[in-house]
């Protein structure tokens, strides 16, 4: 959908729906306005900007209890090329390009107590993912969520998550979207509690 093609107040409730974490976050490259951040297009340096080196920094010092679980960003990975493969859909290649905004938004979450796409720090989805990979990657998107319920951080935990995607309409619909190639996951536990964010994107 086309920003100019929606009212005002249609605009600024989905902005206010994704800040609250209730949608995927999709960032379309080229666009004069970004729907989704208010930023416009995002060009940001090889290195990261503020971005980068705040992401660096959250990971070389994450608090006790904190791990980062990449045996269960595999497994994420794993069940987002089936789940499309199950719908007709090439898989995912796997990548590193955007795994460290993936944890570091995983982080984020974990430590903040919440779900979205809009770090309290102020960085947004499209200022995250280009800071990482940088702005010659066509479209992408990224979903977020997490489990609290009590149990061993584990493989059924993780699918449990990842049932959270599948089972809403627009978190699916952002995994299933024909043109994505590749995919970058980023989990953390502390405690029973998992947090993980999945960003997709084109080239």
């Amino acid at each position: 959908m086309c920003a100019r093609n929606i009212s005002e107040f249609s605009r600024r409730t989905f902005v206010t729906a994704l800040a609250l974490g209730m949608l995927p976050a999709v960032a379309r490259a080229g666009n004069p306005f970004d729907l989704f951040s208010r930023e416009g297009r995002v060009r940001l340096a090889a290195d990261g900007g503020a971005y980068g080196r705040y992401a660096r920094t959250l990971l070389a010092r994450l608090p006790a209890g904190v791990r980062i679980r990449s045996d269960l960003e595999r497994i994420l990975d794993r069940l987002a090329s089936r789940a499309r493969a199950d719908a007709g859909l090439p898989p995912l290649k796997p990548s590193n390009i955007a795994r460290l905004a993936a944890r570091a938004q995983a982080v984020d979450m974990l430590l903040g107590g919440y779900v979205g796409h809009h770090s309290p720090s102020g960085f947004t989805f499209p200022r995250r993912f280009e800071a990482v990979a940088g702005p010659d990657h066509g479209n992408h998107g990224e979903n977020a969520a997490r489990d609290r319920q009590r149990g061993p951080v584990d493989a059924m935990k993780a699918a449990r998550l990842f049932r959270q995607w599948l089972e809403s309409s627009a978190h699916r619909a952002n995994l299933m979207r024909r043109s994505w190639r590749f995919v970058s996951t980023g989990a953390v536990a502390r405690g029973h509690h998992l947090y993980a964010v999945q960003i997709y994107w084109e080239k």
